[in-house]
């Protein structure tokens, strides 16, 4: 799986971009991978690759499809204290559709 390839490449030190781990979040997020999902952002976050818009959005969308709608709110507010950079449309529009998901 591309989870295990990841593993197997972090073992060997090979050195990822912010690309190639939202790749990795959302096959977690369409597989439903919640905490799989974390781990890898928690790694991410440990590498030193910092979140981006589209981060944010995955994770999001993530939460709100796993009907967790209030990890969905708390870790748009975490990236905007984390980084001081508001979210854009498009998180907002996943916060949305979050919400109507989850009927709030």
């Amino acid at each position: 799986t591309a989870i295990a390839l990841f593993r197997q490449l972090r073992e060997h030190s090979l050195v990822f971009d912010e690309v190639a781990l939202n790749t990795l979040l959302l096959a977690c997020s369409n597989a439903g991978k919640v905490r799989v999902a974390e781990e890898i952002f928690q790694e991410m976050l440990g590498m030193g690759v910092a979140p981006t818009h589209v981060t944010t959005s995955i994770l999001v969308k993530m939460y709100g499809k796993a009907k967790q709608l209030d990890k969905a709110i708390e870790v748009s507010r975490r990236m905007e204290e984390s980084t001081g950079c508001r979210p854009n449309l498009y998180v907002y529009t996943c916060l949305i559709q979050a919400c109507v998901r989850n009927r709030r």
